[in-house]
């Protein structure tokens, strides 16, 4: 089974708007820009998303929608500078004719980590129109990092070693027609030689699978290089998308799917007598 945003409700798709990487004003996680100098907007994250439900009235629908943001604004940024953290919990169920569609986010966001735990499930098996469970979350994180020496003279290159590591928790995933589970999270850097690489997890063969780039790459961990001269600052961030979809365009069957467990960032450096700071005092 492969993602299929196209089958997120109406509803859910407006309220996520322009969730996702790329395009997005004041954001700076962008593979391979130049080496330019750090933006007045240094670090902080992003938290966004929404759950729905839909189910059948008459021969159109009834839908509830929520969406949520860690800042109070018509438009929900991406990024938001200057936030540590910001955590929420959302969850709803819809009844029709004597069955129920629950709906349920509970995300954290904090710079280098992100818990995610997402819940979608019905005890319909109906194959009436109009019937849906589904929720979203879209996460962000950045920072500026100077490389730093007390022994190696300014403009000497360094590396540092960058790892994500997910752990997986309470994960319930059915992978059948009716669900479509997805996870993806990454990392990205100015520092970076090569184009940014991937933990993915979604449906392969019928079964829930975390891996690197390609289904052919089964893991939890990816790592990642960034370089930079003593006293340069490079942009580095994180970030990630979860999506939990039960029911199709033809009905639905009683189950219920759960993504559950955490992302952590860690970045050491692996050139002797070199180390960092950060602009948020953040160490990774």
């Amino acid at each position: 089974m492969v993602r299929s945003a196209a089958r997120l409700l109406p509803a859910l798709a407006l309220l996520i708007g322009c969730a996702g990487r790329g395009g997005a004003p004041g954001t700076p996680l962008i593979p391979n820009q130049p080496m330019t100098a750090p933006r007045a907007l240094s670090w902080g994250i992003g938290l966004r998303g929404a759950i729905a439900a839909t189910v059948p009235k008459g021969h159109l629908s009834r839908t509830y929608s929520k969406s949520f943001c860690e800042v109070r604004e018509k438009v929900c940024p991406i990024f938001f500078p200057g936030e540590r953290a910001y955590h929420t919990s959302l969850s709803k169920t819809l009844t029709w004719s004597g069955r129920t569609f629950t709906v349920g986010a509970a995300p954290s966001s904090a710079l280098g980590n992100f818990t995610f735990n997402q819940t979608v499930s019905t005890n319909s098996s109906s194959k009436h129109a109009f019937q849906a469970a589904q929720d979203y979350t879209d996460w962000n994180w950045t920072d500026l990092l100077t490389v730093t020496s007390g022994s190696l003279p300014h403009g000497t290159l360094a590396s540092f070693k960058v790892t994500i590591a997910v752990k997986p928790g309470a994960m319930k995933a059915p992978c059948n027609a009716d669900s479509d589970p997805f996870l993806e999270f990454y990392f990205a850097s100015n520092g970076m030689a090569g184009g940014s690489n991937f933990i993915y997890g979604s449906c392969v063969s019928g079964k829930f699978l975390f891996y690197v780039d390609t289904p052919t790459k089964p893991g939890t961990v990816l790592v990642e290089y960034v370089s930079g001269g003593v006293g340069q600052t490079l942009n580095i961030g994180g970030g990630g998308e979860a999506q939990n979809t039960l029911c199709t365009e033809v009905g639905c069957i009683p189950q219920s799917s759960t993504l559950d467990g955490t992302v952590t960032y860690t970045i050491v450096s692996t050139t002797k007598g070199a180390s960092f700071k950060t602009a948020s005092g953040y160490k990774y």
